[in-house]
């Protein structure tokens, strides 16, 4: 399922791939990029479809609008997070299916 149809204002929302952008708004550029890493936690502000998106296939047109702990906002595609019920769910599968620890 979707962090969209899952989560409400300010849940915490998972990253599970890691991506670069910009603070919601801005153009990206490299200089006001930010990296962001897969487990780090944000939180969820709402999801919307990006009229101006490239993509044929509606679900790529998704795009989840986050807070950082710091109150920044950024908008990254859908497929990066997960609920955190999902992320704790994952963290069990592979400690008990592979013995990795996730943090």
């Amino acid at each position: 399922m979707s962090v969209i149809s899952e989560s409400q204002v300010n849940d915490k929302i998972i990253i599970i791939e890691p991506f670069t952008t910009c603070r919601d708004g801005i153009e990206f550029n490299w200089e006001e990029a930010r990296d962001f890493k897969i487990g780090e936690s944000v939180y969820y502000l709402d999801g919307f479809k990006d009229p101006d998106s490239p993509f044929s296939q509606d679900h790529l047109s998704w795009m989840t609008r986050f807070k950082t702990g710091e109150g920044q906002v950024f908008t990254a595609t859908q497929h990066y997070f997960v609920t955190n019920e999902a992320w704790n769910s994952l963290k069990s599968f592979f400690e008990n299916q592979f013995g990795l620890r996730v943090e």
